[in-house]
């Protein structure tokens, strides 16, 4: 679990953020991991072996979606994080 600061838009918050799941898709064999992120968001990454994973936001009564190109599950990771991050700060969609 990482914990760190941040100023969010509503002040200084603390952020948890803690993988809760790992999983292997029984459907496709693909690994998977749910993730709690900022004030208590969910973040999945499903990550296929042709390099390319697929990341859900899930915030409140709404998904965000991306796609991600990345060689590996930890490239995939740093990726969807930095995508969370963006979505979060309002500076991307």
């Amino acid at each position: 679990m990482t914990t760190h600061e941040g100023q969010g838009a509503r002040g200084p918050e603390i952020d948890m953020t803690c993988l809760f799941a790992e999983e292997f898709r029984p459907e496709c064999g693909c690994p998977q991991e749910h993730w709690h992120v900022h004030d208590g968001y969910c973040l999945d990454i499903h990550f296929e072996p042709d390099g390319t994973a697929h990341a859900v936001l899930l915030v409140e009564e709404d998904d965000f979606e991306t796609d991600i190109e990345a060689a590996d599950m930890d490239e995939a990771r740093a990726k969807a994080f930095a995508w969370v991050d963006t979505r979060m700060t309002g500076d991307g969609a």
